[in-house]
């Protein structure tokens, strides 16, 4: 029989969140020198024209009714340089300082997109306002895309404000320039930012932050999730998702619309798109002040692999998030097949704001054309109709996963009606994404599967950076989240009041002596390559042995309950017909005088609760929606949890 080991999903909460691309996280040189004040003139002070906001309203209604993705500001055409823009300053010492400014009046922010950008190792490349707030840098070699002899673009992220000042320092030592040239100039004319419900420019009120308690038990698969600026000035979603290789390789889904401001020659290298990682409220109600919100970016990216037929494309990113200090990435488990599970939840950046969650519980294959607005028709059989009972997406939202209740990607989100639930959405089947057509740069089979096993589920990842153990411990508070390959727990007690999550890459073991009492919020969930929800195994040990393996579904439930203590049970049950109507016979298997039967929906709810003391108990409830459930079974031996699927 197998030994239930209880979860309990709690809201988590997210650090503080920083500016910066992949850089040294340094402030300017010129902060700590004693230099001129920037001369003003021509040269030094660019000034770009203001929008004519009647002509860019009208063209965002046309991009609309056409299905590309929304905008958030006007790139003006430019050709600035070391060589015919700014100020060098030398200093005492013999380095160099360049110097430029660049005010884009009445923007609300501004950001760069270079169509050359190389700098030698040494020198240093910061942006800041001029009141030296906010800064970003340094920019060093390590942020060339290219060879000096093959140089390419780079694009640095959103700073808010209509004026920014533009430094470049090259030690005395260094004897090459570095090329830094300006294609074009964003001004952002929509906050891209955390607003607050209702605000000007705000995502729908019916949307649910990441961080809100609804999404308790969602909180790894968030981290995969990046809001994409594509070309400096429109938006999408895109998530990691994981390879047979196990490897972490810097692999985005989103879709093949997000392209549609791309040309094709230019797939390989869309070196001005920029990622932007956990940006996310720390809590359920946003109350960040828009101007003043930081994140954390990367930039640049190659398209290895996109089909129009299922609206995907697929994004070898430049820089690795792995390497930008602070965002701790999870790479989405994949379902290939037709077996679309039963629920399931969108996580995405709606009108390019804080990260959101909505929740369906219905998906079924589209066995119709998909006529769009614009003109554009998706061939029956490619997408999955999703219908959503809360939440909604919007603009902004494309290219965002579809995560079953399997854990599982099953596509990315072309299209749908952007009221809020019920609402029903179309996301780009990877069934058919998989392998429709032959050519590598038009599936994601080659990618997805370079090992070539022909697997048909993988599950998510993460990095893990080693084992921990916990042993003789009291726990009587917020304890956070732990991380690690093996976890292994002794001796330890979780009192009233101790909440926390531990998530394994691979497995976590339970020992002797460890106690979670009433009023404890304990997650443990092995999550990682031996872990994720669907086939692999993971072990919990209890209280010697972890020959036992347990079916994911079970240990990963999202249940709100608190047990005494961990014990073992000679009582298990079946549940017949499963998947049903709703209508199903509970039959126990072994000897109690008494329990409690307990149903629970995905959310940890309780909807049902009866004591009985026959082996047999029939349960009627057809009322429920579709979707998974729980039945729990209590006695004073223990305790046994497992799955229900109403179709």
């Amino acid at each position: 029989m197998k030994k239930i080991i209880l979860i309990i999903f709690i809201l988590f909460l997210s650090s503080s969140i920083i500016y910066g691309q992949i850089t040294t996280e340094e402030e300017p040189i010129s902060f700590g020198r004693s230099i001129p004040a920037l001369t003003i003139n021509e040269t030094t002070q660019k000034n770009l024209p203001p929008l004519e906001m009647n002509v860019i309203e009208q063209e965002d209604k046309e991009d609309e009714a056409n299905g590309i993705p929304p905008r958030f500001g006007f790139p003006h055409e430019v050709n600035y340089n070391l060589n015919n823009s700014g100020e060098w300053v030398v200093l005492s010492n013999g380095d160099k300082i360049w110097r430029l400014s660049i005010s884009c009046p009445g923007a609300l922010s501004i950001n760069l997109l270079y169509d050359q950008f190389w700098l030698p190792d040494g020198a240093k490349f910061f942006i800041y306002t001029p009141d030296c707030n906010f800064s970003i840098g340094a920019m060093t070699s390590e942020n060339n895309n290219g060879e000096k002899n093959n140089i390419q673009g780079f694009a640095t992220e959103i700073m808010y404000g209509d004026q920014i000042i533009l430094e470049y320092y090259l030690p005395e030592e260094v004897r090459e320039m570095g090329i830094i040239s300006i294609a074009y100039i964003v001004h952002g004319y929509r906050y891209i930012v955390p607003c607050i419900e209702g605000g000007f420019e705000c995502s729908k009120p019916c949307h649910n932050n990441i961080n809100c308690p609804q999404a308790a038990g969602w909180d790894l698969e968030k981290n995969a999730i990046a809001l994409i600026v594509s070309s400096g000035h429109r938006i999408c979603t895109g998530a990691l998702i994981n390879t047979t290789a196990n490897d972490y390789r810097p692999y985005l889904l989103t879709a093949n619309h997000c392209l549609a401001n791309v040309s094709p020659q230019a797939y390989h290298n869309i070196s001005w798109w920029t990622f932007y990682w956990h940006y996310e409220s720390p809590g359920c109600i946003a109350t960040t002040d828009p101007g003043l919100k930081k994140r954390y970016a990367t930039s640049g990216g190659e398209v290895l692999a996109y089909n129009s037929v299922s609206d995907f494309a697929l994004i070898k990113l430049n820089e690795d998030p792995r390497n930008k200090n602070n965002v701790t990435p999870f790479y989405l488990g994949w379902d290939r097949s037709e077996n679309h599970g039963t629920g399931g939840v969108g996580i995405h950046h709606p009108k390019g704001d804080i990260k959101k969650i909505s929740f369906a519980n219905q998906i079924q294959n589209h066995q119709n054309s998909i006529h769009w607005e614009g003109g554009a028709i998706s061939l029956p059989n490619t997408h999955w109709k999703v219908n959503f009972i809360d939440g909604t997406t919007e603009g902004g939202s494309s290219g965002s996963p579809f995560i079953n209740n399997e854990r599982k990607v099953i596509g990315q989100l072309h299209g749908g009606d952007t009221t809020c639930a019920p609402v029903t959405k179309y996301y780009g089947k990877l069934s058919v994404s998989w392998d429709y057509n032959d050519s590598i740069q038009r599936q994601l089979k080659h990618w997805l599967d370079p090992n070539q096993t022909g697997a048909i589920t993988l599950n998510g990842t993460f990095e893990c950076d080693g084992n921990v153990t916990i042993n003789n411990k009291t726990y009587n508070s917020n304890l956070g989240t732990t991380i690690g390959c093996v976890i292994t727990i002794t001796n330890t007690t979780f009192n009233n009041g101790a909440t926390g999550k531990y998530y394994a890459q691979n497995k976590i073991v339970i020992n002797p002596g460890t106690i979670v009492n009433a009023g404890a919020n304990i997650l443990f969930a092995a999550r990682g390559n031996g872990g994720g929800r669907g086939d692999e195994e993971f072990s919990f040990s209890y209280p010697e042995t972890d020959e036992e393996f347990y079916d994911n579904e079970e240990i990963l439930a999202s249940l709100n309950l608190a047990i005494e203590s961990q014990k073992i049970t000679d009582i298990d049950f079946n549940v017949y017909p499963n998947p049903n109507d709703g209508n199903f016979t509970i039959k126990i298997e072994g000897k109690a005088e008494s329990y409690t039967v307990e149903i629970f929906n995905s959310m940890g709810i309780l909807i049902g609760r009866v004591d009985c003391d026959e082996e047999v108990v029939h349960v009627n409830r057809a009322d429920l929606p579709s979707g998974l459930y729980f039945v729990k079974i209590s006695t004073e031996a223990g305790i046994v949890v497992k799955k229900v699927v109403k179709q």
